[in-house]
């Protein structure tokens, strides 16, 4: 039996119109003809031109839905306009809040795409696999339902917000549920640092290693200035494992942070951290507290992600909520775009490496070969190489002070709360060619006045106003609140932890440190230290002293004895460079000082010997000038050297003269040399 003739007897075959009937012949003839067809685009197309001719205009478009109805469902009434027999199928049952919650969940089953759920649909359907709600009754089967084509049940989808909940987690959805907002307004500078991690997107030579380096960083909240950064390079150890951030190296990162830039004494500091790598461990935060009294708080990142939104379904991953530090964590996006300026050999955004890359990083390694040849044969020509890219050194004593620079001084933000500070400064100009100028304090107050009112005839064009660059804002409050009270040297050596002493030794007037993660050149500490009491003290040569070197602060070096106490700090010996001449003589002037207090305590032990020199100078010169000398004037001129004087008066129980003194043979007379006092 065909499938005209079984479709005579269905309910509203005989109530469509003459028109309808013949149309619907026509169109299942273009459908056998189509499903027999290998190209299904050009039936379709044809299909639409051959209802053309007959005077059923369709799309191609239309066609091809009424097709795939007609191969799904196997009948004729899913080509026709069951409206026009009074059969308009209602959508209570589409939009049954049961079968709304149900097709919403089966298209959140689907990780990638929600329209995978249309055919797992039909799948449940034909095998009544599971009961569908709102169909309980499984009406019509095994046609399917009414309403359920693809374009229609897709207007039905999840929230966004469910979406993401229920596909990654609610972690991932966080920026489509309600926040705890902030403000930076009646903050005070160095109140709160908050501190983070961050790769650097380059790589960098470190030795004979192309390494990416690793960065941490601290921003001051109120402010917006990046008070304070260190950088390590992620070299490659012996094992084939690379070595990383620790809580060893945020331990020196805080020590760094809290010596250099220093604590707030009106409020108290407090220390904004993550959970992850940039973390403050329980033990560091109790010896904050305990060093500090309590003036030094750590306040860490909630966790999150462990309650899913299936209270009883499976836990999530934990972890910190990255939105406790987001005023750092766009300072990374922004400086990111600042280095990838400025440095060659960039890693890329997100992972993906530019594909000259590899080429480049294989000819700097075949370069660095070459060079450690070049420098056992001919070291001078193997110095005048040029690298592909810069050195980790470079990077961290050049590179990076100018892009944090950058950074510090820029106008040109939007940060939060400035203009309720009043963190906004007025500028003006004399013309309208002519160059603004900022009407900061550093203006007498009766310019300031002058220049507005000259400015003030024409205020639309030659009055203006910009913000405070985070550098100003930082040194404005600075210059209105108490000021920051660095870390003592026992504070710092207590907060670095024994642990972190090596022992080193005093070799001549300086104690030298290497260390490739600061430099691959030695570094000079003078043997000269200042004592935590303030006090200059000379260490002697071969002297054996436990140091302290943090990384992130190389330009102190703490010395502690035996018993792990501080000793004091010696400060880094900068190089001058040789071409500039002030700077050498400044070098020289320095050298001069240090080599006179280095040998003050030798002129002291030795001044009975100066004394006995100087004197002996002028008994000669006076004998030489002819005038009459006496044995009384002998030993006087032996005390005639004021700095001798005051050398042998800090040696006590030393006397330049014998108890006794010798018998004169004549009556003194008046010598013409000055009078001289005896200790």
């Amino acid at each position: 039996m065909s499938e005209l003739s079984t479709i005579e007897g269905l309910p509203g075959w005989d109530a469509l119109p003459a028109e309808e009937r013949l149309k619907v012949r026509k169109l299942h003839a273009a459908c056998q003809q189509i499903a027999a067809a290998p190209n299904k685009m050009a039936a379709y197309k044809m299909a639409a031109e051959v209802m053309r001719d007959a005077g059923h205009p369709m799309s191609w478009q239309n066609i091809q839905r009424k097709f795939l109805a007609w191969k799904i469902n196997g009948s004729l009434l899913s080509l026709a306009d069951l409206r026009m027999a009074g059969m308009r199928p209602t959508r209570a049952q589409v939009k049954h809040p049961g079968f709304v919650a149900y097709w919403t969940e089966l298209q959140t089953r689907c990780q990638r795409n929600g329209g995978q759920a249309y055919p797992m649909l039909l799948d449940i359907w034909k095998r009544k696999s599971e009961v569908i709600p709102g169909y309980e009754t499984w009406p019509g089967h095994p046609q399917i339902p009414v309403g359920w084509s693809k374009k229609n049940l897709m207007r039905i989808k999840p929230a966004a917000l469910e979406a993401k909940v229920m596909r990654e987690g609610i972690k991932a959805a966080a920026p489509l549920l309600p926040m705890v907002l902030t403000t930076r307004v009646g903050m005070e500078a160095g109140e709160y640092y908050v501190s983070d991690d961050n790769w650097l997107d380059t790589y960098v030579i470190c030795g004979k290693q192309i390494v990416r380096p690793l960065q941490l960083g601290t921003l001051d909240i109120a402010t917006g200035k990046m008070v304070h950064w260190g950088m390590m390079p992620r070299m490659m150890r012996a094992d084939g494992t690379h070595a990383g951030l620790t809580e060893r190296y945020m331990r020196m990162f805080v020590a760094g942070l809290l010596a250099n830039v220093g604590i707030n004494t009106n409020r108290g500091t407090t220390l904004v951290v993550e959970n992850g790598t940039a973390a403050i461990r329980a033990h560091m935060e109790h010896v904050l507290l305990e060093l500090f009294d309590g003036a030094v708080k750590v306040h860490r990142s909630g966790m999150e992600g462990k309650s899913q939104a299936l209270l009883r379904g499976y836990e999530g991953r934990q972890g910190g909520n990255p939105r406790s530090k987001a005023h750092l964590e766009s300072v990374w996006n922004l400086t990111a775009n600042i280095w990838s300026s400025c440095l060659p050999a960039p890693s890329g955004h997100d992972r993906t490496e530019p594909e000259w890359l590899t080429g480049l990083m294989q000819e700097q390694k075949a370069f660095l070969k070459k060079q450690g040849w070049l420098e056992v044969k001919d070291p001078d020509r193997a110095v005048m190489l040029r690298y592909l890219m810069p050195t980790f050194e470079q990077l961290t004593t050049d590179i990076a002070w100018r892009v944090y620079d950058a950074f510090n001084n820029r106008t040109d933000h939007a940060l939060e709360g400035w203009e309720r500070m009043g963190l906004v400064v007025p500028m003006v100009r004399l013309s309208t060619d002519g160059d603004w100028i900022t009407l900061t304090d550093s203006i007498p107050e009766a310019d300031r006045h002058t220049l507005l009112q000259m400015a003030s005839r024409d205020p639309d064009r030659l009055v203006s106003s910009r913000r405070l660059s985070p550098a100003e804002a930082w040194d404005l409050k600075l210059k209105h609140q108490s000021p920051l009270r660095k870390a003592t040297q026992w504070e710092i050596v207590d907060l670095l932890s024994r642990d972190m002493a090596v022992k080193a030794c005093v070799k001549g007037s300086y104690i030298i440190m290497q260390n490739k993660a600061v430099s691959m050149d030695r570094l000079y500490y003078p043997a000269s230290i200042v004592t935590p009491e303030g006090y200059e003290r000379i260490l002697p040569n071969g002297m054996n002293v436990w140091v302290m070197l943090n990384l992130f602060d190389d330009q102190h070096l703490y010395i502690i004895d035996e018993q792990g106490r501080c000793l004091g700090m010696s400060t880094l010996q900068q190089r001058a460079p040789y071409y500039d001449e002030e700077q050498v003589r400044a070098a020289m002037g320095r050298k001069k000082k240090a080599t006179a207090a280095a040998l003050q305590k030798t002129r002291v032990h030795h001044a009975r010997k100066e004394a006995a020199i100087v004197g002996t100078r002028l008994y000669n010169h006076q004998v030489t000038k002819g005038t009459p000398t006496t044995v009384k004037g002998l030993l006087n001129a032996e005390g005639t050297d004021a700095a001798a004087q005051a050398a042998v008066k800090k040696l006590p129980g030393i006397s330049l003269l014998p108890e006794a003194e010798a018998p004169e043979a004549t009556p003194p007379r008046k010598e013409s040399h000055p009078k001289i006092s005896f200790l």
